[in-house]
């Protein structure tokens, strides 16, 4: 039987030395994550359905651009084409997508970018798009 990640991190985690695991802010924090029973992939419905990361973090792939580079790796569609109005097309795609509705944000967005969002939520009202 092969083991996977998760399998070798419930064996391994209590196995790492402080040390190291505070001297690897990554490793910590997925281990914490794993510890508090938060998956590496995928949102539930109490998070948040807006990916803010998109204002920022932009995949390009050819001439088109991508809300990330999971989303490209998993053959969801092009925002726009690259050019001069891309940040206002992603900006408009931000505010009308529901990342929960989406197969794709659903099932593979990266917990750590639905802790950013879950964050930028709290702030959205604030915000002036």
């Amino acid at each position: 039987m092969k083991n996977t990640t998760i399998d070798i991190l419930k064996i391994q985690q209590n196995e790492i030395p402080n040390e190291i695991v505070n001297s690897h802010p990554i490793l910590k924090y997925r281990l914490d994550n794993f510890k508090n029973k938060i998956d590496v992939r995928g949102l539930s419905e109490s998070d948040s359905h807006t990916c803010y990361l998109i204002q920022d973090d932009s995949v390009i792939a050819g001439n088109k651009t991508f809300p990330c580079v999971i989303y490209m790796r998993e053959g969801g569609n092009a925002i726009c084409d690259v050019g001069p109005d891309m940040r206002e097309k992603r900006i408009e795609w931000m505010k009308n997508h529901n990342s929960y509705n989406d197969k794709i944000c659903r099932e593979c967005c990266l917990d750590i970018c639905i802790s950013y969002n879950n964050r930028a939520e709290e702030y959205a009202n604030e915000i002036d798009f």
